[in-house]
């Protein structure tokens, strides 16, 4: 990352089942001979902290680890989590970066994310990657970290909606031209990324 990225910190939300992809757990999938974990600790490089959450088995070297309570509620549950995990770190980073760990390219616009963030004024809650259909990705964005603490504080119970947490937010919308915003859900999905990332 530029020296000119404002410090940040990281979370990946890495819970799910896996239900489409016969259970396997997503985060620990190769593609290209690498997990998809890996290519998303790539994405955080230059991050204060990074917290995987997820399960015990995602605990990495390196990297703080958290689980959503209950485990399996949900990428907000996650999401609050992580951000926890970074209070009891006592890291005040004014940037969160969060991403899912089922987007193999998000190392292409973590960066991009970053910049915008930057460049943007201070009215404005964060940057996310939005897709050819005009649908933002709030597990490929940046967020100014009081924002998003104070809507997990009063949106994050288990079972609800990423994007009912991000509701009412001020977003920058970065258009995706790198593919970023496809995720790996399905095994035709593993196939697509195979092929561009072999």
């Amino acid at each position: 990352m530029s020296p000119e990225i404002p410090p940040f910190a990281a979370v990946i939300v890495a819970g799910g089942a896996g239900s489409r992809l016969s259970g396997v757990s997503k985060p620990e999938l190769k593609i290209a001979g690498r997990t998809l974990l890996e290519r998303t600790l790539d994405a955080c490089e230059g991050a204060s902290n990074v917290v995987v959450v997820g399960g015990e088995h995602l605990r990495r070297e390196g990297a703080l680890w958290a689980c959503e309570d209950p485990p399996g509620s949900g990428p907000a549950a996650g999401l609050a989590a992580g951000l926890g995990a970074l209070d009891a770190e006592g890291d005040r980073s004014p940037l969160v970066l969060v991403l899912g760990t089922d987007t193999p390219r998000a190392s292409a616009v973590a960066g991009v994310l970053l910049e915008r963030m930057r460049d943007g004024c201070p009215e404005v809650d964060g940057a996310w990657l939005v897709d050819s259909s005009g649908k933002p990705q709030p597990l490929v964005a940046v967020y100014r970290r009081d924002a998003i603490v104070n809507r997990c504080a009063s949106h994050a119970a288990p079972g609800a909606s990423l994007r009912r947490v991000t509701e009412g937010l001020t977003m920058i919308a970065v258009p995706d031209v790198h593919d970023a915003s496809r995720d790996v859900d399905t095994w035709e999905d593993v196939e697509y990324w195979e092929g561009k990332l072999s």
